[in-house]
């Protein structure tokens, strides 16, 4: 997957987990739309989503630390959801963790709007 070479560094993806993370992405069934943004001939930015029954899934939304508040992200979601709608969506969705303030100002301003919070539980392997 080209953009994942380029994204994994984004998302900070350690080189021995780009292969894991290629092959779920691989598993992904319906069609995937991927978006790099890159300025100075250098990638700053990057998603991907996905539409099906009229939803559209966005994710890996993401801006290198380095270029953080320059309007990359902003300008990444907006043609995600414009790819989105012309591909059918009419409602989408995303997820975002509590501490990045930034990222629910954005998507706040765009219309987005909490509908639920979730976590992750780890067990831990000591036992």
């Amino acid at each position: 997957n080209p953009w994942l070479i380029h994204a994994g560094g984004i998302l900070e993806i350690s080189d021995p987990n780009l292969p894991i993370f290629d092959r779920i992405l691989s598993k992904i069934s319906i069609p995937q739309v991927y978006i790099m943004k890159r300025f100075d001939g250098k990638p700053v930015a990057c998603a991907r989503a996905v539409v099906d029954n009229g939803f559209a899934g966005l994710f890996d939304i993401h801006t290198h630390p380095a270029e953080r508040r320059n309007g990359f992200a902003g300008t990444i979601l907006s043609a995600l959801l414009s790819y989105s709608r012309d591909a059918g969506a009419r409602m989408a969705y995303l997820q975002v963790v509590d501490e990045n303030i930034p990222a629910i100002s954005l998507y706040e301003k765009s219309g987005f709007k909490p509908l639920y919070k979730y976590h992750y539980r780890v067990k831990h392997t000591d036992i």
